[in-house]
């Protein structure tokens, strides 16, 4: 797994908050491919790299597919 990016570190950054979100908003079309956050541990606004859930070729396995149940008990007993 690819670590972390720290992107701005908020202890030595001098932005206002305004200046701050328009920087996230910057960085977000920049970058993506990450996911752009405040790390609270890290004190900094950090990007990490998202997962994909599945390929759009290829169904889920019939495991993650949700079923409805239609009538019984949901357990199964009679």
């Amino acid at each position: 797994m690819e670590p972390d990016k720290i992107l701005i570190d908020i202890r030595t950054c001098d932005l206002k908050m305004s200046q701050l979100m328009a920087e996230i908003q910057r960085l977000q079309a920049e970058y993506p491919d990450y996911e752009i956050f405040l790390d609270g541990d890290a004190y900094a606004i950090v990007g990490r790299r998202r997962k994909a859930r599945w390929d759009a070729a290829v169904p889920p396995s019939v495991s993650t597919i949700p079923t409805t149940r239609t009538s019984g008990s949901p357990t199964g007993a009679s």
